[in-house]
């Protein structure tokens, strides 16, 4: 059986890139203030996890259906407005 495709999977996207494109420009400001405090807790650096989630750290775990799969340690979502 073929394998299920992760929606929330990690991605190599920018995350600079990404929070540049976020507005209103309050939340940009917001998140980098986040992602600094989180990279701090975690020791992780922060990864776009699927379309708009910033993830700090991963863990295997296995899933029915999607073998050998990460889950996030931690992670903000950030909606894109406007």
């Amino acid at each position: 059986m073929a394998k299920k495709k992760l929606v929330n999977a990690e991605t190599d996207r920018n995350v600079d890139e990404f929070i540049a494109d976020v507005s209103p420009k309050y939340r940009q400001a917001d998140s980098k203030v986040l992602i600094k405090m989180m990279e701090e807790i975690t020791g992780f650096p922060p990864k776009i996890w699927g379309v708009s989630i910033v993830g700090f750290g991963k863990y295997p775990y296995q899933r029915k259906m999607v073998m050998n799969t990460n889950g996030l340690t931690s992670a903000f979502h950030l909606v894109k407005v406007g």
